[in-house]
């Protein structure tokens, strides 16, 4: 049985996780209508994977008879009308992803809750690739500055 504790924690990175849906769809449209659909395609394919992330969770939860009542939670982006901005923004959500994860796994670990632990594992290793990821693409926004040529070659590599 999953303690109460780890039962909110996990239910709150299931809110966690949508959250990061709606803003990563929400920047992936603002994209697609301004001619970036590199960063478009590649943000729609972040933002399903976020989909995957809380039904891994939802199902944890389901597995241990814990059920969950989503309420839609509003999303707050800050300016994001550049790929700089809005990949600062990405990058900023899995850095706290991956800093949650954490919390839940000591939580779970000092608990002596191995299964939830374990069941983390995954989820980890995951953040680790998916702050990777996101960092590699800021770095190279960064590098490109204003050479709006060098934005647009990105976007084709993204788009593939």
């Amino acid at each position: 049985m999953l303690s109460t504790n780890i039962q909110q924690m996990i239910k709150a990175q299931i809110v966690r996780e949508l959250n990061n849906h709606d803003i990563y769809f929400t920047i992936a449209s603002f994209f697609e209508n301004n001619g970036l659909s590199g960063f478009a395609k590649f943000l729609t394919k972040q933002s399903q994977g976020e989909i995957d992330h809380a039904t891994k969770f939802k199902n944890y939860l389901s597995d241990h008879q814990v059920e969950f009542t989503f309420a839609q939670t509003p999303v707050i982006l800050e300016n994001y009308n550049i790929p700089l901005d809005a990949f600062t923004i990405i990058y900023q959500l899995e850095q706290k992803t991956t800093q949650e994860i954490q919390i839940i796994s000591q939580a779970a670990m000092q608990g002596g809750d191995y299964t939830t632990f374990t069941f983390l594992d995954w989820f980890r290793v995951e953040q680790v690739e998916e702050e990777k990821t996101i960092f590699d693409i800021l770095d190279k926004i960064k590098n490109i500055g204003s050479d709006y040529g060098a934005l647009l070659f990105l976007d084709q590599h993204l788009e593939n």
